[in-house]
């Protein structure tokens, strides 16, 4: 496949292996962008087993910034269950070596992608490739067992050391090294030391063969001298983060990135002889520089390519003391140095290192630890934050719905042949426990940076199970006397909220636009063009999460040219999110568009919008394009990073910082309405939709 000015050759120029190999070049046209090259294998015979895809790559820079990418994919029946782009071990050299990628391919898989990419510019050759099974032999799994004392400082000290390495020490062995194996080993060398000096003594050995200028020392104490003289016609080599560039976001689909940038030393230029110094904890300090000397772009000193670490498993898993305890190490220092919202959250991340690593140690299996990370994730207070993995089975809901009205947990939908259960009932417990207990337990495992949105994803959570399993639920109706119902879970109970068609005319006149995505298309939307513009109103519910529909809703409003908020993508340069700056950009203008939307106008919104929903929303606040009715929305905008972690979770974070339109903060606030609508359980009870019934009233001027 090319694409963007990208070329796909069959070229004889020093095959690694026979006579031809494959070339992926870019031709006169310059960018950002990438060409892939790419086969498709049914995965019948390697169902269950785990794959080795294998390829001779070299790169030729030509004088273009660039580099080449193997790459492995596995899809399920409801998207990607694996993908290993080698983001963070990218090729750079123009001479033939193997490079490999090795997959567990899951027993539901539907198809397996390998290939390589060249981003940037430059050309890139592939030769000798091959996918077989790997014979790999695997590491025992690691029982449960609690920290000491001195274990969780060791640990405390390799995590932070580990971070400033991997993400801003930029040595040739770094960039290519695979730091979820070197994650797993490094905690096992960390952990037994039995004081200070030995701990330093480890740390220093563990990362020299990644990073063979880095000290490590006794608090207190003079670190060993580092010999970093320059040589002639040196370049200065740094590393340029912009966010955090080891996501699984395909490259040519990212904004975020983080390559090492080669620079002639000039006035200003970072200095490899000013190292960072910084204290671990435990006992011991550290200088990383962050800066090295680099010829013919090679940093110095010259490292040989990293081996994967001996001791580790092939195969991670969350039932794993290891891998539980790497994972925290690589989780923690994502937020450490790239989460933009901490001076907006005001949370103290430092000590969830610790308390997170203790729980990782004696969490029984891959399901409790999954528990360890959302609760992580948690405390960063970030709508976005999520944390996935093949260990939750809970996808099933009862045959209803409900929500927090008024205070309470109230029954807000039926589906049709429940029995007993009625719209307003509210619900006293859940399999014998009292809903605020359950709430409790819960809502520490819920990021959110908003009350609202934590509730939004709490009244599923609250209700969720396993396939086929039962709810015994404890419920009043009024004033009346509890009573029991038992519901059956299931995966087909996905209750819609009931709401008027997608575009349908509520009164002569005055008309309703849903603008949830799965319920609007532009087509529809276009046909229904004329009895927009000549309605005396329009009520927009913006009460999910919108589509393209509603970029073109907006400029038939405005009377001025819009655009959105402020996107601001951190470059981190130094660690601990010191002097981090921001690229900042906007949407492109648009300009007012005929025909316009001439009648009175009204956006219906609450808690359940987020992210781009919150962009259209900024603008209605800003442009004042119609009353905003309802509640706040999640407080929650800027592009995912996700990102995976050894042992099959992912994690997801809010990359960028959204500042409104005047630069004030929007994380944590939302988008206010101008008309406050909260339901009732009367309300729902009656099956009425307050906020639309106040919209309507709106336009009507009534």
């Amino acid at each position: 496949m090319t694409a963007a000015g990208y070329t796909v050759q069959i070229s004889t120029e020093s095959p690694k292996e026979g006579k031809q190999c494959v070339c992926v070049a870019l031709g006169a046209r310059k960018g950002d962008g990438f060409g892939n090259l790419f086969q498709e294998i049914p995965p019948g015979p390697f169902l269950g087993k785990r794959v080795r895809f294998r390829g001779a790559v070299r790169y030729e820079s030509g004088g273009e910034q660039g580099q080449a990418q193997l790459w492995l994919r596995v899809d399920g029946p409801d998207g990607p269950l694996f993908l290993d782009n080698m983001g963070r071990r990218p090729i750079r050299s123009s001479a033939w070596a193997f490079y490999d990628i090795v997959a567990k391919i899951p027993g539901n898989a539907t198809n397996i992608s390998v290939g390589m990419m060249l981003v940037g510019g430059g050309r890139a050759f592939l030769d000798a490739t091959s996918l077989q099974l790997a014979d790999v032999q695997e590491e025992p799994v690691e029982p449960p067992r609690a920290l000491t004392d001195r274990g969780v400082q060791n640990l405390v000290a390799f995590a932070k050391l580990f971070g400033y390495v991997r993400h801003f020490h930029p040595s040739d062995a770094v960039e290519k090294a695979d730091w979820n194996a070197y994650a797993m080993a490094g905690v096992k060398v960390a952990e037994g030391a039995k004081d200070p000096a030995d701990l330093a003594q480890r740390l220093e050995a563990f990362f020299k063969p990644l990073a063979p200028t880095v000290r490590v020392f006794a608090t207190g104490e003079k670190p060993a001298p580092v010999d970093m003289a320059a040589p002639p016609k040196a370049q200065i080599v740094t590393w340029d983060n912009l966010g955090f560039g080891g996501g699984t976001i395909p490259a040519g689909q990212n904004i975020y990135h983080s390559k090492r940038v080669f620079a002639a030393k000039a006035a200003g230029s970072p200095d490899p002889k000013s190292p960072f110094t910084a204290d671990l904890g435990g006992g011991v300090s550290c200088q990383v520089p962050l800066a090295l000397y680099a010829v013919d772009g090679s940093a110095l000193p010259h490292t040989a390519d990293p081996v994967t670490p001996k001791g580790v498993r092939a195969e991670p898993t969350g039932d794993d003391r290891t891998t539980r305890l790497a994972d925290v190490v690589l989780d923690w220092n994502v937020y450490e140095h790239f989460y933009p919202y901490f001076d907006a959250v005001k949370v103290d991340w430092a000590p969830v290192l610790p308390e997170a690593l203790k729980a990782a140690a004696t969490d029984r299996d891959e399901r409790a630890f999954l528990n360890t990370l959302r609760r992580m994730t948690a405390m960063a207070k970030d709508g976005h934050g999520f944390v996935g993995s093949a260990a939750d089975d809970q996808f099933a809901m009862p045959p209803f719905a409900a929500d927090w009205v008024e205070g309470k947990f109230i029954v807000t939908q039926v589906a049709p042949g429940t029995p007993k259960l009625l719209p307003g009932d509210e619900i006293l417990e859940m399999d014998g426990t009292p809903v605020d207990n359950l709430w409790k337990g819960l809502e520490p495992l819920i990021s959110g940076a908003t009350d609202q949105w934590r509730r939004n994803r709490g009244k599923r959570e609250m209700l969720v199970g396993p396939e086929g399993s039962s709810l015994e639920v404890k419920a009043k109706r009024g004033a009346g006397q509890p009573f029991t119902a038992s519901v059956p879970r299931s995966v087909a109970n996905q209750l819609k909220e009931k709401r008027p068609k997608a575009i349908e005319e509520l009164k002569v006149g005055y008309w309703y636009v849903d603008l949830d995505g799965g319920r609007i298309n532009m087509a529809e939307y276009q046909k229904s063009l004329r009895d927009l513009t000549s309605a005396q109103g329009i009520i927009f519910d913006m009460r999910g999460y919108p589509n393209e529909v509603a970029m073109d809703v907006l400029p038939r409003l405005a009377k001025e040219p819009i655009t959105s908020a402020l996107w601001n993508v951190p470059r981190v340069t130094k660690p601990d999110r010191e002097g981090m700056e921001f690229v900042k950009s906007r949407w492109p203008l648009a300009q007012p568009t005929v025909p316009r939307f001439r009648g009175k106008i009204a956006f219906i919104t609450d808690g359940r919008a987020i992210s781009f929903a919150e962009s259209v929303m900024g603008m209605v606040e800003n442009y004042k394009l119609g009353e905003i009715v309802g509640e706040p929305t999640a407080g929650t905008n800027g592009n995912v990073n996700p990102f995976a972690l050894p042992g099959g979770y992912t994690v997801v974070f809010t990359g960028m910082k959204v500042l409104k339109h005047d630069g004030t903060t929007h994380h944590g606030v939302g988008i206010l309405p101008t008309i406050p609508v909260h339901r009732t359980i009367a309300g729902v009870a009656a099956g009425r939709d307050e906020a639309l019934e106040k919209a309507l009233a709106i336009v009507r001027g009534s």
